[in-house]
Formats: C-alpha cells, sequence, structure tokens
C-alpha cells in the first residue's frame, strides 16, 4: 500500500488555515483522494492542553477546565457540604492579601445557604451554583497564561520544548494514518514554531540560527517526518487587524500581541522561502495603498488557489 502525503497548511494569524485546510480535504475527497484534517497543537491531549492552558492561556480551555472540575465536585460531594474550609483555600489563593477574620465570617454566612441551595433536586442548579459561587473567578484568573512575562516573552527554546513534546506525543496516531494510505492535510506543523518562536529575535541571523535548531530538534533528534508539501496562507498583519475587529471570540496571549503578531508575519516570510513553501496570497495584487477589506480574497478565490497547487504538486488525478 502507498503511504499517504503529508500536506502542511501555515499562514499568518486570521488568513484560514483550518477553514482552508478542511474545504481542500473535502474537495480531495470528492474526487475519491482519501485525506483527513489533523491540527497542532491537539488541544484535546494533555501535551496540547500544556502548550494552549499554562503557555497560551486560551480562555475557552480555562472554561472546560472548570466545568469538568465542577461535575467532579458535584458528583463526588453530592450526599455532604463542601468542606467549607477548602474553598476558603482557594479564595485564599486568589486573593491578593490573606482574609480577614472578619471577611471569613462573612464568606461562611454567604457559603452555608448558598450550599443548601446546592443540594436541591435540579442537577443543573447544582452544577451551575458550584461553577458560579465556588469557581468562576478563577477563569479569569488562569486565562491569561502561567507566565507572567505574557507568552510572547517566554524564552522562544522553552516555548519551543512544549510544541515539540506535543507533536511528539501525538506521532504514533499521525504515522499510523499516513501508513494506511491515507493523506493529511496538516494544519500548523514546526514552522509555526520556527515563526512564533524565531519571530521573537529581531535580527535575522538569530531568526535563521532558531529556524535551524528547531529543525534538528524535531525532524531529527524528535524523528518527526517531513511534509510532502508546503503551503503558505499570507495575511498581512495590517489586513488581519481588519478581520479580526469582526471575530467575537477571545484571544489567547499571541493573538492579542500586535508586535508578536508582526514579528512572527515576517519569520513566516523568511520561513516560506527556506523551506520552500508554496506562497498563497490573502491580498490581492492591485490593492489599494491603505488596508481595507475590499482587498482581501474571498475563502473561495483562496480555496481555489490551495485546491490547484495541492494537486498540480502532489500529482494527484
Amino acid at each position: 500500500m502507498e503511504k499517504g502525503k503529508l500536506i502542511v497548511i501555515e499562514g499568518t494569524d486570521c488568513s484560514g488555515k483550518e477553514t482552508q485546510s478542511k474545504e481542500l480535504i473535502k474537495r480531495l475527497n470528492d474526487d475519491n483522494i482519501d485525506t483527513v484534517y489533523y491540527s497542532f497543537p491537539k488541544y484535546d491531549t494533555p501535551t496540547g492542553r500544556i502548550v494552549g492552558f499554562p503557555y497560551l492561556g486560551k480562555p475557552y480551555l480555562a472554561q472546560e477546565l472548570i466545568e469538568q472540575e465542577s461535575k467532579k465536585i458535584y458528583s463526588g460531594l453530592r450526599h455532604k457540604y463542601p468542606n467549607i474550609d477548602r474553598v476558603l483555600d482557594i479564595m485564599n489563593a486568589m486573593h491578593p492579601n490573606k482574609f480577614t477574620d472578619e471577611e471569613v465570617e462573612q464568606i461562611n454566612m454567604a457559603l452555608v445557604p448558598i450550599f443548601e441551595m446546592i443540594y436541591m433536586e435540579k442537577p443543573d442548579v447544582k452544577q451551575q451554583l458550584i461553577l458560579a459561587v465556588v469557581l468562576s473567578e478563577v477563569i479569569d484568573e488562569i486565562s491569561h497564561g502561567w507566565f507572567k512575562e505574557g507568552a510572547p516573552s517566554v524564552d522562544p527554546k522553552v516555548a519551543s520544548l512544549y510544541y515539540a513534546a506535543d507533536r511528539r506525543y501525538n506521532l504514533p496516531i499521525m504515522n499510523k494514518i499516513l501508513e494506511d494510505g491515507t493523506n493529511i492535510v496538516l494544519d500548523r506543523y514546526t514552522y509555526s514554531s520556527m515563526a512564533h518562536q524565531g519571530g521573537k529575535f529581531l535580527d535575522s541571523e538569530s531568526r535563521t540560527k532558531m529556524f535551524e535548531w528547531l529543525d534538528t530538534l524535531e525532524f531529527g533528534l524528535l524523528g518527526l517526518p517531513h511534509s510532502d508539501t508546503r503551503l503558505f496562507l499570507h495575511m498581512p498583519t495590517d489586513y488581519a487587524a481588519i478581520l479580526k475587529k469582526e471575530r467575537s471570540e477571545a484571544l489567547d496571549e499571541h493573538e492579542k500581541d500586535p508586535e508578536h503578531l508582526r514579528n512572527a508575519e515576517r519569520a513566516y516570510v523568511e520561513i516560506a522561502s527556506k523551506y520552500d513553501f508554496n506562497t498563497i496570497e490573502c491580498v490581492r495584487e492591485n490593492h489599494q495603498l491603505e488596508p481595507c477589506k475590499a482587498d482581501i480574497k474571498t475563502p473561495e478565490e483562496i480555496s481555489d488557489e490551495v485546491y490547484s497547487c495541492v494537486k498540480k504538486q502532489l500529482k494527484f488525478h
């Protein structure tokens, strides 16, 4: 059986990596070319959660964690009141200063009737009250990553090791798919670390050294497979900012830092040249001097370019 092809799609912020990856998969499967979607970080795995939660501080992951823990509390303590002292310990950890005796008494007075309400007959009421009263404030506290300096300021080699561990941990699954003859469209790979971590260096020589360090680490030492073709979706940062205004989801530590994104864009352009990417520009060639949404290509236009490029590169018929 012929081994599946590994198709990597990288891109700057708001370039539509996930959208284009999934549209490409649909079109290839419509052509009877067996293809599946894969992405990094794998936020539903332990290593991916390390990246998404402590490092990137993705708010939705914090929300999921709180909801899971709330259900555990409800399941394990349904027959007795939760330990109020333990609740106070949690609240003390969030409080900048220790609670005074008077504050503790006030909290006790507030918590006892709430816990009585928690053990009403409706499970949804119980769970919601546990979430709202005991743990809701934690979401905000842990939605900013655990590195006090912020993800864009974390040592690039330290940050890269988290991402590399995630890819290595999930490698057996990816290898099995490829060995079974199925193609993978991979939304972000080692080159994302090169861009976001290499971009932290302001001089080109240091960036190049970081690219090569990661190349050796992931493809050499960790044995990750090289891709069969690579596409780079280039959405300039100024145009990405226009699209970002229309989005409602909370941003992670990288996404909320314009300077980090601009540096990553510069690194991506260098990576695309160094590692023989097929670059697809997301902005029309004859654009206006000032960035505007009208000059951004439609998802359908970009999809046509992606599909045509992959079919040509991999000689799919």
